[in-house]
């Protein structure tokens, strides 16, 4: 059972930090070209922690694209894919790439 446990950890470590995933070509882009053709990219452990261009403490732009999961405060504002999120009341709680 612990060496189940073991191989299990480090097949999800080795998804976040080596392997490369596929994402649509619009994502890649960060929206600059329209197309759901699947392509590749190296997979990120950026996680984004705070809000951006909160109005209060964080001025800091915020670009995020194919992420896994996106929040606010009072609900969901973004899920993955093309579409982006809210810059102003969201933040990142899963490694996203963009």
């Amino acid at each position: 059972m612990k060496f189940l446990f073991v191989f299990f950890t480090l097949c999800v470590l080795y998804q976040m930090v080596v392997a490369d995933r596929m994402v649509s070509k619009t994502c890649q882009t960060g929206g600059n070209t329209r197309s759901e053709d699947r392509v590749s990219i190296k997979s990120g452990q950026h996680i984004l922690q705070n809000y951006c261009q909160d109005g209060r403490n964080n001025q800091e732009k915020c670009d995020m694209f194919c992420m896994k999961e996106c929040k606010s405060r009072s609900g969901g504002c973004g899920n993955g894919g093309s579409l982006r999120p809210d810059s102003r009341h969201c933040y990142c709680e899963a490694p996203y790439s963009g």
